[in-house]
């Protein structure tokens, strides 16, 4: 049983993926998400997780345009402040100030001019280095003058601050997740939070100096709104990860099911394959083919699969630290699903992939790395496989990311793959319905089928 005021941390990266995927439109995605990040309160960890994008990003490419001069006293201030044992507490509050003499007008873009060496943008508006784990987001906020902003960081060790031409900033060095620089731009409700990981300080200094406010002629900022302010203490919704089968039909190698968007898109499983070693996957998550991962160091000696399985008990990153709990090799596989999508409509089809992967043990549906409340499961450094969802993904057709484009009468051969313990096999199953759900189970039912990866 879960019981949360909000979504999960898995939930927020499932809206967060599916709201980047071709069946969710920008606009649909800004609309209903941008209202600030309402779970960002909790971390987010470990350093190669996903981070939850709910602002509007904008990056001008366009030359500098000159920005007007506003009132020589700053109305608003940016500093740091400890607030508990793990926790830094970032504020921008209002000064008391008379020498205000004009109000703040029009609307603004960000522009970043200066990106951290080996970044590049992803698809998905992020910026992290092909070779390593050095990455950035960027968001970017409006806030009321009247009330500034408070945020809560959590698993935070040190705060700098620092004073730079038109702007303040203040860098908060984490423990565990991406460590956050704020930028306050003088005179403007306007701030630039910065998530980055393993940029170096002088680096991250740039990046704040190379920050810049530029005339635009619409809103671009996500309106920060104060989660203190979003929480309804009376409202808990509590789920179960207990799975109704009655509800549910259990599909295998074979079987057929609709696509959950369109009811004209047929999938057939054709197969689905264990394999020790990484051969014939030649594409990423979105079907890029040029897919540039070192899989020699996912395997061993041997050439086969394995990873050290960490099981790490949580902290609350305010008075107390994650712990690890247990260590231990562990063998793992390559799923290869593969299936024959059937356009039976009339006009083109397109059906985009994001199953997830759980397991199910005496009726309850468990997440594979997240399996309760208090324990979160980890594989060091290992990226593949870490959030339950297909690491490569193929079409013999059109595509788009993961979306495989058909048209009508036509049939298409997709190709998925998966990574998994091996202890964990004879357990396993995949949902390729909707995940808008908090809750695994519910989830399972609301689709009506799930694939059995194993006989």
């Amino acid at each position: 049983m879960r019981t949360d005021k909000f979504f999960s941390e898995k939930e927020w990266n499932d809206i967060v993926e599916y709201a980047f995927s071709a069946d969710s439109p920008q606009p649909e995605f800004s609309e209903d998400y941008v209202k600030h990040r309402e779970n960002m309160l909790s971390s987010v960890r470990p350093k190669h997780r996903s981070i939850r994008l709910s602002v509007v990003l904008a990056v001008v490419a366009a030359a500098c345009i000159p920005v007007t001069a506003f009132a020589a006293n700053r109305i608003m201030m940016l500093r740091a402040e400890k607030s508990a044992a793990y926790q830094q507490k970032v504020i921008i509050e209002p000064m008391e100030s008379e020498g205000v003499s004009e109000k703040f007008e029009g609307y603004r873009q960000l522009r970043l001019n200066y990106i951290p060496e080996g970044l590049v943008m992803r698809y998905d508006g992020k910026y992290h280095d092909p070779n390593s784990e050095k990455a950035m987001t960027p968001l970017f906020y409006r806030f009321n003058e009247g009330k500034g902003i408070s945020e809560a960081v959590n698993f935070s060790s040190s705060s700098v601050t620092f004073e730079l031409d038109g702007k303040s900033a203040v860098f908060v060095d984490r423990i565990d997740g991406y460590d956050r620089l704020w930028v306050l731009f003088e005179n403007t409700p306007y701030a630039a939070e910065i998530y980055v990981n393993d940029v170096p300080m002088d680096e991250v200094k740039k990046l704040a100096e190379g920050l810049e406010l530029v005339p635009s002629d619409v809103e671009t900022a996500g309106i920060w709104q104060d989660i203190n302010e979003l929480v309804d203490e009376g409202s808990v919704v509590s789920y179960s990860n207990d799975v109704d089968m009655s509800k549910v039909k259990v599909l295998s190698a074979g079987d057929s099911f609709k696509c959950y968007s369109n009811e004209n898109l047929d999938i057939h499983i054709e197969n689905i394959s264990l394999q020790k070693n990484f051969d014939g996957i030649t594409t990423n998550s979105i079907g890029n083919d040029d897919f540039d991962v070192d899989f020699g160091k996912y395997l061993d000696e041997n050439g086969e699969l394995t990873a050290e399985r960490v099981t790490v008990k949580r902290g609350d990153g305010v008075n107390t630290l994650d712990e690890v709990i247990s260590r231990e090799k562990v063998d793992r596989s390559v799923i290869v699903m593969t299936l024959t999508c059937t356009n039976n409509g009339n006009e083109r089809g397109e059906i985009c992939f994001y199953p997830k992967m759980f397991r199910m043990v005496d009726g309850k549906a468990i997440d594979l790395t997240e399996p309760d409340n208090t324990t979160f499961i980890s594989y060091g450094d290992k990226k593949l496989g870490g959030d339950n969802v297909h690491f490569s993904f193929y079409t013999s057709g059109e595509h788009e990311k993961n979306s495989a484009l058909i048209e009508a009468g036509e049939s298409v051969t997709v190709r998925l793959a998966f990574i998994a313990d091996d202890d964990s096999l004879d357990t396993l199953y995949i949902n390729f319905g909707e995940m808008l759900y908090d809750s695994l189970a519910i989830s399972a039912e609301n689709s009506g089928e799930i694939v059995k990866v194993t006989e």
